[in-house]
């Protein structure tokens, strides 16, 4: 099965459905990029239509994951988080 379905030595065992069971149905070969998008402590975030991670989203827009992070961390909307300018500061009111 391992070599049939892509098996390579910088590659792991990956569960497709990481609440089922390791089966040939469930599994493939991931790299750790990969891997570290499926886990269960990951945050998910649906923008246009589109459900993904934190990570996939801040790859896809081109956004610095640590910016996006802090303004959501802060009470960001996520729209807000990634739709503002990153040079952008918010003034407090004094």
């Amino acid at each position: 099965w391992a070599y049939e379905n892509g098996y390579n030595d910088s590659l792991s065992l990956d569960r497709i459905d990481n609440n089922g069971i390791y089966s040939p149905e469930n599994c493939r070969w991931a790299n750790d990029y990969q891997q570290a998008n499926n886990k269960r402590n990951n945050k998910i975030y649906t923008y246009k239509g589109k459900t993904q991670t934190l990570t996939i989203w801040c790859r896809e827009l081109n956004l610095p994951y640590s910016t996006i992070w802090y303004r959501l961390s802060i009470g960001w909307t996520f729209e807000d988080a990634v739709s503002v300018p990153v040079n952008y500061r918010r003034i407090k009111n004094a």
